[in-house]
């Protein structure tokens, strides 16, 4: 869009500086040398156009074999009609062509006869390749390309194309087409779509017989013949006769009653479909030199004596370990020099290598073990991540995360119970027992024993547990109440208290004399000190009441701590306060020793310090006064209004500023010019309104300025401003110009 050239000039004025926004879109109003600037930008530039032959339409006229189609015969003449042809022959004294007439090739145009070098590429020399018997000469089928003779039921080639499917035969095979019972056309396939009659190349020899060719009615007589009907046939050779018989189909009965010894291992895939090579996935059999029994892939080459493998990639890897018995698609997968493991699931053991004395039993079971020794895991993903040693993991997914999120060996833990997998955000640590279903911990777990259930996960990692200890640290707690049942009876013998910290902890101490939480029984009061520590606080506490005690420092409290409804009493050495609620409401009194006061403190809102008698008739020299003595000993007989007369300087709308008033808020207002009005319900009775105006700047040297005030009646007191002339003339002023007080007697 673009931008008035105004515009642009604003913006760089001396003294301005351009913004951003107005730098670019000033230059975004100009075309710039890499732009191209479109045709209906320039003025008169389409209509000149208009007027010109395009371009490409010109060229195109030029170039177009069509331009002229209607005037002008092309060279090819293709745009001549019958009327044009016969015109022009007739001009030309060209007379009609023969029917017959025979044509050749010419690039796009096929001829209708061969041409002397298409004539000789395609058909061979019958003296070249007969001898004088006109039989074919047997040193001469090589040169002819003979592979295969194939003899056809079909009688022209075009039938035989049509049903080539049911022949086998390759490229420059012969293919002899039957002309009568022992006479044959000679064709050779040159290759290509073996159903286009057009591959089969004629070879100009025709009623040829099988005697013709020299030596062929021996070859033929060497081969075995075809069998007639379908199935499976094996050749027997007797008495210098080849036949074919047929093969019985074979059951694996028949396989084993021949021999059922095996030597070799038996594979069920092959290595590729239909090589007819045995495969190595699916393979039956046994090592004979480390007499291990496997079904699947076992790695042939090992050296570890006693393995048994079966399943897919079960073992696939096992080089001298020993002694493992692994079952499962993909389990064991990476055990290589691991013995004694004994493995059952998918994907068991999947990570195994080098460890030992394992028994894993379940799908995805010790998938990560590595190195791990001596671990037992019973239940489908119990393990998956731990590889350390001695962990026992029973139930379904017991311990599944145990060893993610922490880089370590971490062994011995024991984790009993289904869904007690640990959180999946990772858990390691080691030395715990922990028994229950469906407990998620999270993060670091070492030295940890833990018994508690939850019939489903629900992020349990934060909840306390039923029992927890700790092997290290030496502690066990229980989240229950804790009864037992069979106690001794207490005698003398018990010196010790069983005691408690908040967090449920139990301790000794000695055993001491209590006052009862029922209180001492009647004629035993306390007759000696109860001391408090002066290290801890100590209260006393009854519903919302409590009294606190801490080294000196006293506080009673009546009500919520932690809100403002609430009644305190604080002592300590060197202050007494005494409040009751906070804020607004707050009341309190405070006695300070370093302060020079005593601070009392009320609602604003209301009268201050109040007593419910009245003592004005005993005051001694010293005594604080109260407000009815006050008011009937110093209070004036009247009401007073003072300020100072000041109006707006443009519309002299009143603005009077007051200095005391004890009357009311007076409204004034300009009624017209010099005359003012104040107003106040009920302020201003009869016979006690006493007012004082007076204008203290002149109006002018000349013109001197007065005012007067009086009474209207008891709402209203009037204000006039005037030149004190013969002639009553009221004026207007702005500013400060006066004064004005009102009292009103009783």
């Amino acid at each position: 869009m673009s931008i008035p050239l105004n515009t642009i000039y604003s913006y760089f004025e001396t003294g301005d500086s351009p913004t951003q926004e107005q730098f670019q879109a000033s230059w975004s109003s100009f075309w710039h040398k890499d732009e191209t600037i479109p045709t209906n930008k320039v003025m008169g530039l389409e209509s000149e156009l208009q007027n010109k032959a395009d371009k490409t339409s010109f060229e195109a006229h030029i170039s177009s074999p069509d331009a002229h189609v209607h005037y002008l015969a092309k060279k090819d003449a293709s745009n001549l009609d019958s009327n044009n042809v016969q015109a022009w022959k007739a001009a030309l004294g060209v007379g009609e062509l023969p029917e017959n007439i025979g044509t050749v090739d010419n690039t796009d145009h096929i001829g209708s006869v061969y041409t002397k070098i298409q004539s000789d590429s395609k058909y061979m020399m019958l003296g070249d390749f007969v001898n004088d018997d006109q039989k074919i000469l047997a040193e001469k089928i090589e040169a002819l390309g003979i592979t295969n003779l194939i003899e056809a039921v079909e009688t022209t080639i075009s039938e035989f194309a049509d049903h080539s499917v049911a022949y086998v035969f390759e490229d420059n095979d012969f293919i002899a087409i039957p002309v009568n019972g022992e006479n044959y056309t000679l064709y050779m396939f040159k290759g290509g779509e073996k159903t286009n009659k057009y591959n089969y190349l004629p070879t100009g020899i025709s009623n040829v017989t099988i005697g013709m060719v020299e030596g062929l009615q021996g070859a033929l007589n060497a081969k075995v013949d075809k069998p007639s009907s379908d199935g499976k046939f094996y050749i027997n050779r007797q008495s210098g006769v080849t036949t074919t018989q047929p093969l019985p189909d074979e059951t694996l009965a028949t396989v084993v009653n021949r021999n059922n010894y095996s030597p070799n291992s038996i594979a069920f895939t092959e290595d590729v479909s239909g090589s007819g090579l045995p495969g190595k996935n699916a393979v039956l059999g046994v090592n004979k030199s480390t007499y291990s029994f496997f079904f699947g892939n076992m790695n042939t080459a090992h050296t570890g004596t006693y393995n048994i493998a079966l399943g897919y990639n079960s073992l696939p890897s096992i080089t001298s370990g020993q002694a493992n018995t692994v079952v499962g698609h993909y389990a064991g997968k990476d055990v290589t020099a691991g013995s004694a493991n004994v493995v059952m699931g998918l994907e068991s053991a999947t990570g195994l290598t080098t460890g030992n004395d394992n028994t894993l039993i379940g799908v995805s079971s010790g998938y990560g073990l590595k190195g791990g020794t001596g671990n037992s895991m019973l239940g489908k993903w119990t393990g998956c991540f731990i590889a350390g040693n001695n962990n026992t993991f029973l139930g379904y997914q017991a311990g599944q995360f145990w060893g993610r999120g922490g880089s370590g060996l971490w062994s011995s833990n024991i984790v009993i119970g289904a869904g007690s997998s640990g959180h999946s955000n990772g858990i390691w640590g080691e030395n715990n027992v922990i028994i229950g279903s469906n407990l998620e911990l999270i993060g670091l777990q070492s030295n940890k024993f833990i018994i508690n259930n939850f019939l489903a996960k629900d992020n349990n990692y934060y909840k306390t547990h039923f029992i927890e200890g700790n092997f290290a640290d030496r502690w066990l707690r229980f989240d229950t109440s804790l009864q037992v049942l069979r106690l001794p009876v207490a005698d003398a013998l018990f010196t010790k208290d069983v005691v408690a910290k908040p967090d449920g902890t139990f301790g000794l101490k000695d055993k001491q004399e209590h006052i009862p939480l029922s209180g001492t029984k009647s004629g035993k009061p306390v007759t000696g000190i109860i001391e408090f520590s002066t290290e801890e606080s100590a209260s006393i506490k009854s519903g919302s009441a409590s009294l606190s005690i801490t080294d000196g420092y006293t506080t009673i409290i009546s009500g919520d701590p932690s809100s403002g409804d609430k009644s305190q009493l604080l002592i300590n050495p060197s202050q007494i306060v005494l409040s009751q609620d906070i804020g607004v409401n707050g009341k309190s009194v405070n006695l300070n020793k370093w302060s020079d006061r005593i601070e009392v403190k009320a609602p604003t809102y209301g009268p201050g310090i109040v007593s419910s008698e009245y003592y004005g008739d005993n005051y001694e020299d010293h005594s604080f006064v109260q407000k009815r003595w006050v008011d009937e000993k110093i209070k004036p007989k009247y009401k007073i209004y003072r300020a100072l007369l000041q109006a707006d300087e443009n519309s002299f709308d009143p603005a009077f500023m007051v200095l005391e008033n004890t009357i009311g808020d007076i409204s004034w207002g300009r009624n017209d010019v010099g005359f003012y009005t104040g107003k106040l319900d009920k302020a201003f009775p009869k016979g006690k309104v006493w007012i004082n105006s007076k204008i203290n700047m002149p109006f002018s040297k000349s013109s001197p300025v007065d005012c007067m005030a009086v009474r209207l009646d008891d709402n209203v007191i009037k204000l006039n401003i005037h030149s004190p002339s013969e002639v009553y003339a009221p004026v207007d002023m702005g500013g400060e110009f006066g004064i004005i007080e009102i009292y009103v007697y009783d």
